[in-house]
Order: C-alpha cells, then sequence, then structure tokens
C-alpha cells in the first residue's frame, strides 16, 4: 500500500502565539493531578491546531492574606480568580451566569453550561508568549472573545505577544479586564 502525502493534520499541533478566531470547544471537563490537585481543562482546537486552558479550583483553606488583606477578602478574591477565569468563556459563548455556592458546584454548573453553548458556537482565543518567551501560553485575563468580534478591535498591547515586544517580562505584569476590550 502506497503512502499518501499531504497536508499535514492539524490533530495534535499547538496554536501558536495571536488571535484565533473561530476555535470550537473540543472538550471541557475536571482533571485531577495525581496529589489531588483538580482543575478545568478547556480543549480547544481550529483548522490550525488545538490549545488547551487550565483552571485551578481555589485550595480555600491554604489561602493567605497579604499585608493588610483580610482573611475574608483573600478568599474572596481566590474565588473571583476562579469564576473569573471561568466567565471569560461562559460570556465569549453568551452562557448567562452561573452561580452556585462552591467551587465544586459553580464548575459543573459552567461546564454544563459550556458545553451546551459550544455545540453551536465557535469563539475566539488569544495565545501569547510564557515568561521565558519560549511557548504560546493563555492570558491572565480576557482570552477568549466571541468569534464573531472583529479581529482589529481587540486591543493586545499589555500582552507579550512576540519576542520582540517583551522588554522585562515577568507573571506580575498588570492586565485589567478592560485592557484587551
Amino acid at each position: 500500500m502506497a503512502d499518501t502525502f499531504g497536508r499535514p493534520s492539524s490533530e495534535g499541533r499547538r496554536l501558536q502565539v495571536g488571535l484565533h478566531p473561530n476555535c470550537g470547544v473540543n472538550s471541557i471537563g475536571v482533571k485531577e493531578t495525581p496529589n489531588k490537585n483538580q482543575y478545568i481543562e478547556i480543549v480547544f482546537s481550529n483548522k490550525e491546531g488545538a490549545a488547551t486552558q487550565k483552571i485551578w479550583f481555589p485550595k480555600l483553606d491554604e489561602v493567605k492574606p497579604k499585608d493588610g488583606q483580610s482573611p475574608a477578602d483573600a478568599r474572596r478574591k481566590a474565588i473571583d480568580n476562579f469564576t473569573g477565569s471561568l466567565y471569560v468563556l461562559l460570556d465569549a459563548l453568551d452562557c448567562g451566569d452561573v452561580q452556585a455556592d462552591s467551587a465544586e458546584q459553580f464548575a459543573d454548573k459552567a461546564i454544563t453550561a459550556i458545553s451546551l453553548a459550544a455545540k453551536g458556537k465557535k469563539c475566539g482565543i488569544v495565545l501569547q508568549y510564557d515568561i521565558k518567551g519560549e511557548w504560546p501560553e493563555f492570558p491572565r485575563y480576557r482570552w477568549a472573545f466571541h468569534a464573531d468580534m472583529p479581529i482589529n478591535s481587540i486591543d493586545t498591547s499589555k500582552l507579550r505577544m512576540t519576542k520582540e515586544t517583551q522588554s522585562t517580562p515577568t507573571r506580575n505584569t498588570k492586565v485589567s479586564e478592560g485592557d484587551l476590550f
């Protein structure tokens, strides 16, 4: 039997740094590491490849307040970081509001809403270089957007999008939620 050579399959290929419109949500679910840390894994793909976003569950019993911060405020920030990360995709797919009494319940409801919405919709994702300038990664805020949003309306000036634009890349780069849109 003769081998056929042609366009390579996008399966297994990583999406590169940049804006990727028209991505589908291939899968979404809760995963667990060997040491019992849980995260939500979301796999996106388009004709060029795939990208995986991990959203880690907050460990509320391990939250330590910073100087001048109350324990309640520190817990609220951990919860907001978790729910805010999921709301980026919930909003990009027009899933509506999700509320729950625990991270596990919130994750279940969000996964259900995203799974239902993702069947008929596409969204866009943003990938930037990691801190070493080597691999694509999702930025902390606004990593997904509506598929029908014009690409030229998305402000990427605050992101580490290319190696040439990185001055002193750090994970502490302040990017507010309004910086991309």
